[in-house]
């Protein structure tokens, strides 16, 4: 079973922790595979947090149990790599951005989010699993729980498929004129 994330790889997108998490479940779950696709973002902090990653994979002797990508793909490629995963992990650390775009490439992937709970992810709360903290347990004793219940994961689902569906485009572009045709037509 392959665990994955995706997003800029920078500091507070909390890859450290998330290796860090899966050390301690591959440790019981040797089959297990971390899928990370993280590119690199034109900043220092970009290439230092990928050489700190690097270390602690090597550190951690993971090595044949992750894929570490950190080059620019397609939203096509990321998404044929993304929907190979059991369970594609958001575990950002504090951050004072307001949204994740990254996040809805997973939940375009139709495969289970499960994210750390923090405000950047609220406006995605109906679609995706909330793990309980940001540490390295909270992540471990989440994702575990997750990979152990295809039930919870199923049932979140259903929740999540309606959630995108009501977001498409043509959802969104009939809505949209809607709107403006009742605004054009007050009187019907």
């Amino acid at each position: 079973r392959t665990i994955a994330s995706y997003g800029f790889l920078l500091p507070h997108k909390g890859i450290q922790t998330l290796i860090g998490a899966f050390a301690h479940l591959a440790k019981n779950d040797p089959d297990l595979h971390l899928l990370l696709l993280n590119a690199l973002y034109p900043v220092a902090d970009s290439a230092q947090e990928q050489h700190a990653c690097e270390t602690l994979i090597e550190r951690l002797g993971l090595g044949e149990q992750v894929t570490f990508i950190t080059d620019f793909q397609t939203d096509e490629q990321t998404l044929a790599q993304l929907q190979t995963a059991s369970l594609i992990v958001y575990p950002y650390q504090n951050t004072k951005e307001s949204a994740s775009g990254a996040v809805r490439i997973g939940l375009a992937s139709g495969r289970p989010v499960a994210v750390t709970p923090l405000p950047i992810f609220e406006d995605v709360s109906e679609a995706v699993h909330t793990l309980s903290g940001t540490d390295e347990a909270s992540l471990a004793a989440g994702i575990r729980q997750l990979l152990d219940s295809p039930a919870v994961i199923g049932q979140q689902a259903s929740k999540t498929a309606r959630w995108v569906a009501a977001r498409e485009w043509p959802q969104l572009s009939i809505r949209l004129l809607n709107i403006i045709d009742g605004l054009a037509n007050p009187l019907g």
